[in-house]
């Protein structure tokens, strides 16, 4: 077994989103992955927060507009905390500029929510588990 495969064996991720239809896809997108995945879903910014200090994450999946706020603001308090869990953000829409804000902000990565399928979800959790070594 090489390293990848290591670091995949079993993921624990969290989702927030407000967005039921969102989280739904991120559901059944990632139950397809060659890999375990254990999955929490909350959808405010607050119940992110709770979720974090009562269990560890792998990765999270944050999206950007939340009941409760704004997903670059847990964001920044992840980062404040200095949370060393990587952070994907979700975005509306493919927007260059948003993504490098994001970026710039401490996300680890960017996924536009009209690309989330099984194949990207993979890709992207091996890229950014590969990162967060």
């Amino acid at each position: 077994m090489n390293a990848d495969e290591k670091i995949l064996e079993a993921l624990i991720l969290l989702i927030v989103d407000g967005d039921e239809r969102v989280r739904s896809y991120m559901r059944i997108a990632l139950s397809s992955v060659h890999f375990k995945i254990t999955l929490d879903e909350v959808t405010t910014h607050e119940e992110a927060l709770t979720a974090l200090r009562n269990k560890h994450y792998d990765c999270l999946f944050v999206g950007k507009p939340l009941p409760d706020g704004d997903g670059r603001n847990l964001l920044r308090e992840l980062i404040a905390r200095e949370n060393d869990v990587p952070v994907v953000m979700m975005t509306e829409a493919r927007d260059e500029q948003l993504a490098i804000e994001l970026l710039q902000a401490g996300a680890t990565d960017t996924l536009p929510k009209s690309t989330i399928s099984s194949e990207v979800l993979e890709r992207r959790l091996r890229d950014v588990m590969r990162l967060a070594l």
